[in-house]
């Protein structure tokens, strides 16, 4: 893991300061996230003026160079379709960055802890009901042949390699659960029934990562960040990525009742097909995300070494209390037991 205080910008401040016609800047290491990316705050005190300077990773910075870097696409594409994403300022091909618009600190996480703090129900449902109007824009932006995220969907092959990874990375190396024969063989066989009734469904834009630490707020707008993954998948990724998050410590009844309300905006503002499309898919959503969201917890605290992201396995299993689905049980019902048993 490379310390905090030896991240640096690649690009020479002399340039940086051309590009913000800066008087006096100054850079600091913000923060990385769960890619290779890692963020800076450019500040002039003399202009009274703040940027963030986004560092791409290696295969990232390939993409930059050559114009095709999938966060500008989308920025692009989003925008159009009303939804309020950071504003691009420079682009720095040459060393593999971005500076942006700076939109402080504050997280919907955040926000949502300190109304939980305060046993604000009331305000914390109008947050969630101005995150549920962004997925409203997200769902109407039409599909197109041209448009990169319409090249990658979540088909059965994606959704069952993110379920594989929960296998390799949360059961195998953190907590070492060894099956049987038998029981591999029922996992993997669920693993594929799963994965194949969600790829049938009809697919959305789906952001990916919509949850609490990919919202900023802004002054009186939700500004969405890290989209650049973006792609085709059914209509409750979003959503149940969104009201199932582990990082905001929400009641179980609540984030369901949650789900109800958006699944009643979704069919009322967008097409009333979402009302059945969401009570078909979204127990199935739920369990392949986080089943998922585990095998990254494991894979950002024990391998990326990002932090305790294992803390969050406690809400992510709460969460799926009451997940046993007859279609694939020994994934929703026998694992599950055996993982609480184990950890």
């Amino acid at each position: 893991m490379v310390s905090k205080d030896i991240r640096q910008a690649r690009s020479p401040i002399s340039s940086l300061s051309r590009v913000v016609e800066g008087r006096g800047l100054s850079i600091s290491w913000l923060a990385g996230d769960g890619s290779d990316r890692c963020y800076f705050r450019m500040s002039d005190s003399g202009l009274n003026k703040s940027w963030v300077l986004m560092q791409l990773g290696d295969e990232d910075r390939k993409a930059l160079e050559s114009s095709q870097y999938d966060w500008v696409v989308l920025r692009g594409i989003l925008e159009k379709a009303g939804i309020r994403v950071p504003q691009l300022h420079h682009i720095l091909p040459k060393y593999g960055e971005i500076v942006i618009e700076d939109c402080d600190d504050n997280m919907f996480e955040q926000e949502i802890k300190k109304l939980h703090k305060e046993k604000n129900q009331r305000l914390i449902e109008e947050v969630y009901q101005k995150a549920f109007a962004v997925i409203a824009r997200m769902l109407k932006i039409r599909k197109s042949k041209r448009e990169l995220w319409c090249e990658r969907s979540f088909d059965k092959n994606k959704l069952s390699s993110e379920l594989h990874f929960f296998v390799e990375k949360y059961l195998r190396n953190y907590l070492q659960l060894i099956l049987t024969k038998h029981e591999n063989s029922l996992l993997y066989e669920d693993i594929e029934k799963l994965s194949k009734f969600l790829a049938s469904r009809p697919q959305f834009f789906v952001h990916r990562d919509f949850h609490s630490r990919n919202i900023m707020l802004g002054e009186d707008e939700l500004i969405v960040i890290d989209f650049q993954d973006a792609r085709l998948g059914p209509c409750a990724y979003d959503v149940v990525s969104l009201c199932y998050d582990s990082y905001v410590p929400l009641t179980l009844d609540f984030r369901q009742n949650l789900m109800k309300e958006a699944q009643y905006f979704l069919s009322k503002t967008v097409d009333p097909i979402l009302d059945q499309e969401l009570t078909i898919t979204a127990e199935a959503m739920l369990l392949q995300r986080q089943l998922k969201a585990l095998g990254s917890f494991a894979f950002l605290t024990l391998e990326k070494q990002r932090g305790d992201f294992l803390q969050y396995r406690h809400s992510a299993f709460e969460t799926l209390s009451g997940a046993f689905d007859k279609r694939w049980p020994f994934l929703s019902g026998l694992m599950l037991e055996k993982i609480q048993n184990t950890r």
